[in-house]
């Protein structure tokens, strides 16, 4: 074979392995804004960054079939290897743009790629000359366009953020330094600062013993995108409405929006980026936010052919099936870590507010002990990885000598069941075990060190919380009163109000669970947790008692006063949201 034939096909897979990528970045980001992906290929999600990542990697996929297809002309001489490559590629081509809403079962995409790719070497061959005149006149304007698209977008990035830090009004004197942890799917009880039997974390019970820790926070939701929302909103989940099929809007501010007015830096460092990640609206405040793309893997299974063929069975038995991948390379919490502190030495003066979520205790779970054997041991064994990683994290910070002082928030946005009422995992209901989460607040010689508050308390507070501690006067912005003041003494920690949880139905988890069937509210005070559901009725538990949930007490003729007293609240309460809603169309 002639190298002007090799040439050929070598520009050939070059041309269309660069066009087809253009063309599959765009539509991915399209079809994700307008929700044509299938649910699989929407919940992984992309962002702006995958107009140069596909087609980088379609680039690397059609020059090295282009290669495999040289070596095989030079073994079977008598291939028309120039009108193969032709078919082969677009056929390649048809079938990534066909596939790329994952809506199109696999054999039907082959048929229908083949159809074209027979179609368009028919007409490539009918005017040869002027299609190879054109691809070679064309192909360093493609390269040109890939090139720039890659340097557009870093480079863009870098310069918002420079930009967004110079317009950013400068901190007053004495801001904190902000360390906002979650941990996600962080039971309380399985933290020893929180009586567990395993020493499972050390390091945030130094956190604990040096600070102050809430013994009864309550996230608002059992699941990681609402909660997220009212973690950062102050809002209820029947407020933001952020639940599976809706995004986080810009109806209500966030802590990063606010600390932003205050001269601060903010960044967001993710796990979880299926359910927390820009894709889902938590970009909004952030300067800089890390989702996606964070290792060749994962750059490569977000893309068509990278979902495709981790799928088939050779790539599973090889262990690079999608979630093989994800796994392997799964941004446990000391990849955040680095990243986190490789953005925080970027700019020692001006002060940051930086949010992890930390993805490590969320199953699938590793097996880190080959002498553990259950679910539990293994989920412990990822709790005490994390907590390492908290400790290595502030230990880091320690020795950066940053300027300004350091708080520290960690906490969780729900817990995980283990059979307990029947259930595992979570987003199941709204039983203790799935919203009760750790929270601890630590801050050198400006939060009280040693002291535990009993009274139940709500993640919902946290932004307000947040706001107060720094001092700049926007805790009013946000619903609900500081935390501060539990600790300060200026408020009777021995009645918290009431506090409310809810959780919408959640059509894809088991029907064996309640939320398939129906939505789920809850309301807890310090001696009841009453849970409501849109199907089978009401739930009471005198938890203090019966921390495990086991005695419903719901039917007691002489508690049907406080069962009806809880019903008529969150009937109120959910006609004032319904108002509230319409009110702001």
């Amino acid at each position: 074979m002639s190298n002007r034939t090799t040439a050929r096909v070598l520009i050939l897979a070059t041309w269309f392995g660069l066009v087809t990528g253009l063309l599959e970045g765009t539509g991915l980001l399209v079809a994700q804004k307008l929700r044509w992906l299938d649910w699989e290929t929407l919940q992984r999600g992309v962002a702006l960054e995958i107009v140069w990542i596909a087609p980088l990697v379609d680039l690397v996929l059609f020059v090295g079939v282009g290669v495999l297809l040289v070596l095989a002309a030079r073994v079977f001489t008598r291939l028309e290897i120039t009108r193969i490559s032709v078919f082969v590629f677009a056929f390649m081509a048809f079938a990534d743009l066909v596939a790329l809403t994952g809506r199109i079962q696999l054999y039907s995409v082959v048929i229908f790629a083949a159809g074209l790719a027979t179609a368009c070497v028919r007409w490539f061959y009918k005017h040869e000359d002027a299609a190879w005149r054109f691809q070679r006149q064309r192909l360093a304007r493609v390269v040109a366009v890939a090139v720039l698209a890659l340097i557009a977008i870093e480079g863009g990035g870098w310069l918002f953020e420079r930009i967004a830090i110079v317009r950013s009004p400068a901190a007053a004197p004495g801001k904190p330094n902000i360390l906002l942890i979650v941990i996600d799917t962080l039971r309380a009880d399985h933290l020893s600062s929180y009586g567990y039997g395993r020493p499972t974390t050390p390091n945030i019970d130094r956190l604990a013993n040096q600070g102050v820790l809430f013994e009864r926070a309550f996230s608002a939701s059992s699941w990681t995108a609402p909660s997220h929302a009212t973690i950062l909103t102050g809002r209820l989940p029947s407020e933001h409405q952020v639940e599976w099929n809706k995004n986080l809007d810009d109806r209500y501010p966030v802590i990063p929006e606010l600390l932003r007015r205050q001269g601060y830096r903010t960044a967001a460092f993710t796990g979880n980026s299926d359910w927390f990640s820009r894709r889902v609206g938590f970009g909004r405040g952030f300067i800089h936010f890390e989702d996606y793309f964070y290792s060749v893997p994962d750059m490569v299974v977000r893309t068509v052919y990278g979902r495709t063929l981790s799928k088939l069975w050779i790539f599973r038995r090889l262990g690079l099936s999608t979630g093989m991948l994800v796994e392997k390379e799964r941004r446990r919490a000391a990849l955040i870590n680095r990243s986190a502190l490789r953005w925080i030495q970027r700019d020692s003066k001006t002060p940051f507010f930086a949010f992890l979520n930390y993805y490590d205790v969320h199953a699938p779970y590793a097996r880190r002990d080959p002498h553990r054997e259950s679910s539990i041991d293994d989920y412990d064994g990822e709790i005490a990885h994390v907590d390492e990683s908290v400790g290595q994290l502030l230990t880091e910070l320690e020795t950066l000598r940053l300027a300004q002082p350091l708080l520290v928030i960690v906490t969780s946005d729900h817990g995980e069941s283990f059979g307990d009422h029947g259930f595992y995992l979570h987003a199941n209901s709204l039983f203790l075990n799935e919203v009760h989460v750790p929270l601890i607040f630590w801050w050198r010689n400006s939060i009280p060190a040693g002291v535990r508050i009993k009274a139940p308390v709500t993640n919902a507070a946290l932004p307000a919380t947040v706001m107060d501690l720094v001092g700049n006067g926007d805790g009013s912005v946000f619903p609900g009163s500081s935390l501060a003041r539990t600790w300060s003494g200026d408020r009777t920690v021995d009645d918290p109000g009431d506090l409310v949880a809810e959780i919408a139905q959640q059509p894809f988890v088991s029907d064996k669970v309640p939320v398939y069937h129906g939505w789920m509210k809850s309301m807890l005070t310090a001696e009841w947790h009453y849970m409501e559901h849109e199907k089978f009725g009401s739930q009471l538990y005198a938890w203090r008692s019966d921390p495990g949930e086991l005695n419903d007490l719901a039917k007691r003729p002489d508690l049907q006063v406080v069962v009806n007293r809880f019903r008529s609240q969150l009937r109120h309460d959910s006609r004032d949201e319904a108002s509230n809603a319409i009110s702001r169309r």
